[in-house]
């Protein structure tokens, strides 16, 4: 059940942390326009990796109160 629950708190945050990270894309798109292409791997740390820690740490405490 908790294992559950982390993949479902996951699931839900990734959509929020896509949308931040092709808000941000498009964001240097604009202001860089003559930069080389930029590197799709901090896209993917930000929106796959770097919202691991907050999972864990929301599901943590959860059960931490249960």
């Amino acid at each position: 059940c908790i294992i559950v629950n982390l993949l479902l708190n996951y699931s839900r945050s990734t959509n929020y942390f896509w949308m931040f990270n092709e808000s941000f894309y498009l964001f240097k798109l604009l202001i860089r326009v003559f930069d080389s292409s930029p590197s799709l791997a901090i896209y993917y740390f930000i929106g796959w990796g770097k919202l691991w820690k907050f999972i864990l740490r929301l599901n943590i405490a959860n059960y931490l109160m249960i």
